[in-house]
């Protein structure tokens, strides 16, 4: 294919280069390197996630709490997917010096769940002042999210606990992820979770995550595999890799992420830890520029592509390339008419004497 037809996805959609790989600083951590290297700085916003496969399983509350300790906690949010909580044992799920929310997997029938599994906790250091953002939080068969809010350093955070069920429509989970969000895009957003979409394979999963996310000017910031497990195939032990855990930000700010390769649960632990006072003492404005996609214009999108009459003409083209010219030019001036460009400004503020 000659280069000038080729595909140019840097015009088709800007947010594909929004995220740089080389302004991220993501490492792979033992307990030992953690404690060596890492050093976190008292103005920094702390998460941590994990799929816990059961946090009240014998000894894994002991389990995390003795890495919490040794690690010397830094954490200022506690994430856990995959809880299996109860009513019946919720309230044994604790952590010193934290406030608990729990979201429970239902037990009745108004939903088809499963007996067991799912369910999403949150722990908030107990400084902290923060809202329950209810309204937000959401469990149906695909989909178990709980979010709160609250302020950090004079900047006002909207923080979900994501938990995607395996094996159920990834469309319908990454709309409830819009719908939930697309409103709050002036919020700073960060969604911890386990999403059970491998962004290591190329497939139109992969690419439906990417696109809701992307949309909403969230980019991932944990790089490599999360959940590391062996399977038997075609009768011997095979070795799998996916990266299905990731922290979702929108912030400007620079940040540190990573994976603490300890094996608590069948996942490793994941966080971020976000640097407000790194921002330029200066106030400034930087312009994002971004695409809006949403259910109404793609559908408009793919309707109108489908029903073109250019394309009645290009099935008639006998020419393979030349057809494929006459795709991408009716591809991208549909993309551009129902996705322009939108342009937004976002102020760099400077004052940052207030700690949450």
């Amino acid at each position: 294919m000659p280069a000038d037809n080729r595909l140019n996805m840097e015009e088709i959609d800007p947010d594909i280069n929004h995220y740089n790989e080389n302004t991220v600083n993501f490492k792979q951590y033992s307990i030992d390197t953690f404690i060596k290297d890492m050093k976190i700085d008292s103005g920094t916003l702390n998460l941590f996630h994990n799929n816990a496969h059961s946090i009240m399983k014998d000894g894994r509350l002991d389990e995390y709490n003795i890495l919490l300790n040794t690690i010397g906690n830094p954490f200022h949010i506690l994430v856990f997917t995959e809880t299996w909580l109860s009513d019946k044992n919720k309230d044994l799920c604790q952590f010193d010096g934290y406030v608990p929310l729990h979201l429970l997997r239902p037990t009745d029938n108004q939903y088809d769940f499963k007996t067991r599994g799912g369910g999403v906790s949150v722990f908030i250091k107990e400084h902290i002042e923060f809202k329950h953002r209810a309204d937000l939080s959401l469990i149906s068969p695909s989909i178990e999210c709980i979010f709160v809010e609250l302020n950090f350093h004079n900047k006002k955070y909207l923080i979900g606990g994501v938990y995607r069920v395996p094996n159920t429509d990834v469309k319908t989970f990454c709309k409830s992820i819009n719908d939930l969000i697309e409103p709050h895009r002036s919020h700073n957003i960060i969604l911890l979770g386990d999403y059970n979409i491998c962004l290591q394979q190329n497939n139109c999963h992969k690419i439906e995550l990417q696109n809701t996310m992307q949309s909403n000017s969230l980019y991932p910031t944990i790089l490599a595999p999360t959940r590391v497990a062996s399977i038997m195939r075609d009768g011997q032990l095979v070795t799998t890799n996916s990266l299905i855990d990731n922290i979702y930000l929108n912030t400007q700010s620079k940040f540190q992420s990573g994976i603490l390769e300890v094996s608590i649960s069948d996942h490793y632990p994941i966080f971020a830890l976000i640097n407000e006072q790194s921002i330029p003492s200066s106030n400034k404005e930087t312009t994002i520029k971004y695409r809006l996609i949403n259910e109404n214009t793609l559908n408009k999108f793919k309707y109108d592509l489908a029903n073109n009459p250019e394309i009645s003409n290009i099935f008639r083209t006998n020419s393979g390339q030349e057809a494929f010219s006459k795709f991408l030019t009716l591809f991208n001036n549909l993309y551009d008419i129902y996705f322009p460009i939108k342009s937004k400004k976002k102020l760099l503020e400077k004052d940052y004497s207030n700690p949450g």
